[in-house]
This record gives structure tokens, C-alpha cells and sequence, in this order.
């Protein structure tokens, strides 16, 4: 690893703070393990289909877009029993997007999960946030860094600020 690598690593490190506080045994996940390549997994149930293209440059209207769409998922929309998103963290998004510039949204991807909640997913390095209606949590590699924190309360504000940290 360069100096500067080490250096934005570091900086990062130093203003996320994670704990870890729920994992015991000192071993943290990498995303891939955690989430298991998060496209196929995620976008190839059933009969849903992906309208998140790699290719597509994000901005804020996509994104509201992408929720809106994401508000009319029903249960089962996985074919295996996946929850629709709840009205809850449809809102805790949307007070994301109220706090977000478009250049926030141009490396994630906006995603269902199965438990009711939203997945964003970076197309520029190895790293998830799961968003809930409470809380949040994240997992990235970074450099060759595990890095993650779970059950974080959720906070427009530092959900913003954890996403652009994550966009290095």
C-alpha cells in the first residue's frame, strides 16, 4: 500500500471509529461474505427485475425515482417470502436524499432487501450500507480493510456523512 493509500485509510479509520461492538469473536466480515455478491443475490429473484444499470450515472431524481419504485414492492417480490419495504425506512431514505447533492448518489446503487429494509451498494469499491427503520449498518474493504459497524442509530445527517466517507 502507497503512502497515500495508507494515509486516506487512516484518515478514514479515524473519523468512522468503528466499534464492532457486536462481533465477539475479532472477525469481521468482508462484504462479499456478508452479502454474497449483492446484484445476483438481490436482483435475480423471480420475476423481479434490476432497473439499476452500472452504466447509469446517478443523480438525486433517479434516486427518488429508485425509492418510489422500490415503495411499490409487495410481499414475496423475491419469490421466497422477501417483506415489502417498510414505511419507515422509506422515510429515513428519503430524509437521505433531502440532505444529499447529486454527486452523493453518482457510485451507489439502491436496493431492496428481503427483511424490509434498503441496501445501498457502491459501484466504486466494496462497500454496503443496510438501512432500517432505526438503525444502520455498513461493511466495506477498503485498501484491504475490513471495515464495518452495526445497529448505528440512524441519523440523516451521519448517514450522509458515512456515505461519502465510503466514496473514496
Amino acid at each position: 500500500m502507497d503512502s497515500s493509500s495508507t494515509a486516506i485509510l487512516t484518515a478514514f479509520l479515524a473519523i468512522a471509529q468503528p466499534t464492532f461492538a457486536n462481533d465477539k469473536s475479532g472477525y469481521y466480515p468482508a462484504v462479499g461474505e456478508v452479502c454474497t455478491n449483492f446484484y445476483q443475490e438481490s436482483y435475480s429473484y423471480n420475476n423481479y427485475t434490476n432497473t439499476n444499470s452500472s452504466s447509469d450515472v446517478w443523480n438525486l431524481k433517479k434516486a427518488y425515482d429508485r425509492i418510489n419504485h422500490l415503495s411499490q414492492l409487495e410481499y414475496n417480490w423475491d419469490g421466497r417470502g422477501a417483506l415489502p419495504i417498510s414505511d419507515s425506512v422509506l422515510l429515513n431514505i428519503k430524509k437521505v436524499l433531502k440532505l444529499s447533492y447529486d454527486c452523493d448518489w453518482e457510485n451507489w446503487l439502491i436496493g431492496p432487501d428481503v427483511n424490509a429494509t434498503i441496501r445501498l451498494q457502491s459501484k466504486k469499491n466494496k462497500a454496503s450500507i443496510s438501512l432500517g427503520a432505526t438503525e444502520y449498518s455498513y461493511f466495506a474493504r477498503l485498501n484491504g480493510q475490513r471495515l464495518g459497524e452495526s445497529h448505528i442509530e440512524f441519523k440523516p445527517e451521519f448517514f450522509v456523512s458515512l456515505m461519502r466517507k465510503l466514496d473514496i
